[in-house]
């Protein structure tokens, strides 16, 4: 994808919806050099994070949704820190999307515990921040809703 960015990148733009989620969520990946090369797709080719965002909410989220369902638990933190970035990064576009995601995420929580699993309930906490009102609407694992 960063050489296709770099060449043609008229045709890189006809694909974005499949290309920008995947390196928004791929910036997370826990291979450094992995990391780097989504990072710098995800920066040649976007926007700024509000705009794609609010473009590609829908598809990032499944992306994240996917990687929160995996059994791997790389993927796990994966979509934990994704999820997380994108509402610190634009919590006004996330909010719609906030108590799906939280309660993804918090369907994660319970069980035992694997490495990168800090990521979930750090996750969670910067999805409570950055939407608050959105995240007032979920219910908490003891039946009563999120407090802030």
């Amino acid at each position: 994808a960063l050489e296709l960015s770099r060449s043609a990148p008229d045709a890189l733009r006809a694909h974005a919806a499949a290309v920008l989620p995947v390196a928004f969520v791929g910036r997370f990946d826990h291979t450094a050099s992995v990391k780097k090369r989504w990072e710098e797709v995800w920066e040649e080719n976007s926007a700024g994070a509000s705009s794609t965002l609010r473009l590609y909410l829908d598809e990032v989220w499944s992306k994240c949704a996917a990687k929160l369902a995996s059994a791997q638990y790389q993927q796990k933190r994966q979509g934990a820190a994704a999820a997380a970035a994108a509402a610190k990064a634009a919590p006004e576009v996330v909010a719609r999307k906030a108590p799906e995601m939280l309660e993804a995420m918090l369907k994660e929580l319970p069980g035992r515990v694997w490495e990168g699993k800090e990521a979930l309930p750090e996750a969670v906490a910067d999805v409570v921040v950055s939407c608050p009102v959105a995240a007032a609407t979920v219910s908490g694992g003891g039946g009563g809703r999120i407090a802030l």
